[in-house]
């Protein structure tokens, strides 16, 4: 994730200024879209992977990545969206590298 980003940045940094609002905004997305994914991925490896090795199962059926009615579900959707976002946004950009 932190490379995507680093892309991004890079891009932004050298679109000619008629395509900087595209790069900004590509830029924008793939800051959140990083951010909620870097959160989710860390939660599950530091809570939900250890809960569940250890037995400790009750209430964490909305948290795990396996129930697709799950709160981290809904949250990487919301992030692989954005980040679509803001390839969309980076492909007007890169144009004028």
């Amino acid at each position: 994730m932190p490379t995507f980003l680093a892309l991004v940045a890079f891009i932004h940094h050298q679109a000619s200024d008629d395509k900087r609002l595209f790069s900004q905004i590509s830029l924008s997305f793939a800051t959140i879209s990083v951010g909620l994914l870097m959160l989710d991925f860390f939660i599950q490896w530091t809570v939900v992977l250890p809960s569940t090795q250890t037995g400790e199962v009750s209430g964490l059926y909305l948290f795990t990545q396996y129930n697709p009615h799950g709160l981290f579900v809904s949250i990487e959707s919301l992030a692989y969206l954005l980040m679509s976002t803001s390839f969309l946004a980076l492909a007007s950009a890169a144009r004028a590298v």
